[in-house]
């Protein structure tokens, strides 16, 4: 369906053609393609070449342009959809179709929301572990999130999220269309590097070193080849030529010599893969030595005076003296239609490099160990619902935790605050202080405040009582009336100040966030950031993945944090993407803190059981901290019929050395939470009823029962919806600051993901 702005009829185009047995691609797309049986449903302006790459997109534009790199390359194009607003066929279903169609060794995808993200996570991991999946991020700016939602019938996804999804699927995520045709050329034709290694060969020397700068950028060593090596390049190359790594041939290379070097450093032991770097000369044709070398490790090449993005030269396969490429890539094998492989040529080094690095990356990532998620038991989840829902009873419209209820609600999930005392007034803030033994902290207590540093609210190494009284005083004139007390700590010196944040996404689900903390944590940005439920891989990559990780291990001889710390418990019985956490329907909760149920069963389109209510399609909300080597988690309720709940845990291993609270922070403990009503219209995406999209971009009816979507069990739209779980909406911590606040805690009847979606 090419036709956009439907409207309200988008829902009676779906449910039709659902009644007649088909599939919808669109509307707002611009067709289909399917090379190899002259399928061309498209308007591009020549049709498309057969080959081994499989294609989705939401942007025609780029779905055009992405179709004629992949002819010119002779990579070509196994099946095409450009997918449009997604109503029904989505990236989900074309990457199914790609894993077991026989022909595509390539899934190459633009897309730009997510209507089943977790769904989509699931399958790409799945593909993934055969075929490369590559991507480009949109929407990395406020601007390019505007400009997608100009477009599609959805919001543009974050783009902290989109990287945490990718990275989690093992799909190679790349910044532009040019780094995506780049990779694309490599993976077509060459194997996956066994390491990051690689060995640099050029005949200019000022190449040479740009190449070796651009590994480095793109997490590649440079190799440093063997002696024995070295003693054969040496005899093999002019006088004068650098045979450490990276070799440098000189100028004055002949064609057979320059051939003979890369396959004696092909046959390095220390090298994974080879960049070679070239200058055209009167005295040979580099390019030929490139095609002929019989090299059996992924080579790839950079020729200074070519003019085209990236080109591919047929390569010679390796003959019986070259080791066998240690990790074929599963597109190699017929890189071309005809058969053979390629070596990607590109204009300048930087771009080699980032192939290589997506490459190496992946390669990586498909053999790193899967992890566990860890079960862990001491946590009152029923004790935290009975707690928030108290409150909500007695605060209807939400408002923020006191002091002594935020310290309650966190013992349930075993995560302890530094000694905190509230103080009235003068006289008790002295007492307070004078009991702690040493220098405090005063914080005044104001509501709704929430940086304190920045109001001058936080006053540090207090030393005795004269200098606590100055302090009050001086807050007390500051803030006036509005001053409700002062929360008195012990003044923490030392150790690194580092923030774990819990955002609950729309879509997404709770989304996981560690880097530096203080109060320069947003201007720094230092952050990584990962979807759950986390593995204990998972929580150990969070954490080594910021910049600043070397201060967590013993920088300029601080004590390291103890990270060889793991529960000692059984895994849970219960595996990533096996389903959604789900509350008890009805019952104020704090997200997924409910009673552990079995989990239940899943229709393999990743929807659940029919006639039945589904609460919605997310993780669970509440997800834990963990102080001391164990863990917090969110868990998921009752069994209703047939949808009995899920539960998951979060471990972040071996931080006993972190504590929620010191007095270098500029926030009380508060946890805000609260009501607040879904309205009853359509959301901004088209719905499934219970498995199935049933209203289009702006129709704001998802059907529920048997009607358009085909599937039983799925909400109504407008009207009628009954209040549903609660889950807290967003929540940020900080280890290091007295800080675990949520926005609100709100029903969940109305989930975005309510529906299966695409």
């Amino acid at each position: 369906m090419i036709t956009s702005g439907l409207g309200a009829q988008g829902a009676d185009l779906l449910a039709s053609c659902r009644r007649h047995g088909m599939r919808l691609v669109g509307p707002n797309c611009f067709g289909i393609a399917v090379p190899g049986i002259g399928l061309d449903a498209t308007f591009t302006k020549s049709q498309p070449t057969a080959g081994i790459a499989g294609l989705v997109v939401q942007s025609g534009g780029i779905g055009i342009s992405l179709l004629d790199h992949l002819s010119r390359l002779g990579v070509g194009v196994s099946s095409f959809a450009s997918v449009g607003d997604k109503y029904d066929v989505s990236s989900n279903d074309m990457l199914t179709w790609w894993e077991q169609d026989g022909q595509t060794r390539l899934a190459v995808l633009y897309v730009e929301s997510f209507g089943s993200p977790r769904k989509f996570g699931r399958t790409a991991r799945r593909v993934g572990n055969r075929m490369p999946v590559l991507t480009v991020i949109g929407g990395r700016s406020a601007a390019g999130q505007r400009a997608a939602a100009s477009h599609t019938a959805a919001v543009a996804t974050p783009l902290v999220t989109q990287e945490a999804l990718f990275a989690q699927a093992g799909v190679i995520a790349v910044t532009g269309l040019g780094e995506l045709v780049e990779t694309i050329a490599l993976l077509a034709g060459q194997p996956l590097p066994a390491g990051n290694r690689v060995a640099i060969v050029s005949n200019a020397g000022g190449a040479d070193v740009l190449a070796a700068d651009a590994c480095g950028d793109n997490g590649l060593q440079v190799a440093v080849l063997s002696s024995a090596t070295r003693r054969k390049l040496t005899r093999l190359l002019p006088a004068g030529a650098v045979v450490t790594g990276p070799v440098n041939t000189t100028a004055a290379v002949s064609e057979a010599a320059f051939r003979g070097c890369l396959e004696e450093v092909s046959a390095d032991q220390e090298v994974d893969a080879l960049l070679v770097v070239a200058v055209p000369t009167a005295l040979a044709d580099l390019r030929k030595a490139v095609s002929a070398a019989a090299v059996g490790k992924p080579l790839v090449a950079c020729l200074l005076d070519q003019q085209e993005t990236v080109t591919l030269l047929p390569q010679q396969t390796a003959g019986s003296g070259q080791p066998a490429a240690p990790a074929p890539s599963p597109a190699a094998a017929d890189s071309r239609p005809g058969g053979g492989r390629t070596v990607p040529v590109y204009p300048y080094p930087e771009g080699a490099a980032r192939a290589l690095g997506h490459a190496a990356r992946y390669r990586g990532w498909r053999e790193q160990p899967p992890g566990q998620i860890p079960y862990l038991g001491g946590v009152r989840a029923t004790d935290a619902r009975a707690q928030i829902g108290r409150f909500l009873a007695s605060h209807p419209g939400g408002g923020w935790l006191p002091l002594a209820a935020v310290s309650e609600l966190l013992q349930c999930y075993q995560i302890t605050l530094v000694d905190t005392k509230l103080a009235e007034d003068e006289p008790a803030a002295v007492a307070a202080a004078a009991g702690l033994g040493g220098p405090a902290v005063l914080k005044a207590d104001v509501p709704r405040l929430v940086h304190k540093t920045e109001a001058g609210a936080v006053k540090l190494y207090l030393r005795d009582g004269e200098e606590v009284r100055a302090a009050y005083r001086e807050l007390s004139a500051t803030f006036g009336p509005d001053l409700t007390g002062v929360l008195v700590q012990p003044m923490l010196t030392g150790g690194v100040e580092v923030l774990i944040g819990v955002v609950q996404e729309e879509v997404f689900g709770p989304l996981v966030v560690f880097g530096l903390g203080g109060v320069a944590t947003e201007v720094l940005g230092d952050h990584t950031a990962k979807l759950t439920p986390l593995t204990d891989v998972d929580a150990d990559e969070l954490i080594r993945g910021v910049h600043a990780a070397p201060l967590l291990f013993g920088h300029r001889g601080s004590p390291p944090v103890d990270l060889s710390s793991r529960p000692a418990r059984a895994p849970m019985p219960w595996t990533p993407g096996s389903g959604s956490a789900r509350p008890s329907h009805g019952t104020p909760s704090c997200g997924g803190c409910a009673d552990p149920a079995p989990p239940g069963k899943e229709d393999e389109d990743g929807s659940r059981s029919r006639g039945a209510p589904a609460p919605h399609r997310g993780r669970g909300g509440w997800i834990p901290l963990i102080p001391g080597g164990t863990a917090l988690g969110g868990q998921a309720g009752p069994a209703h019929g047939r949808h009995r709940g899920r539960r998951h845990r979060l471990a972040v291993p071996g931080y006993r050395q972190l504590r929620l609270g010191t007095g270098l922070g500029d926030r009380r403990p508060r946890l805000r939470v609260g009501r607040q009503a879904h309205p009853g219209g359509g959301d901004r995406q088209p719905r499934r009823g219970g498995g199935r999209r049933a209203g289009p971009a702006t129709g704001g009816a998802g059907a529920g029962g048997a009607g358009a979507a085909g599937r039983g069990g799925g909400r109504g739209s407008a009207g009628g919806r009954q209040p549903g779980p609660w889950r807290v909406r967003r929540c940020a911590a900080r280890l290091g600051q007295p800080a675990l606040r949520a926005s609100r805690v709100l029903p969940g009847g109305g989930h975005p993901w309510a529906g299966e979606g695409r």
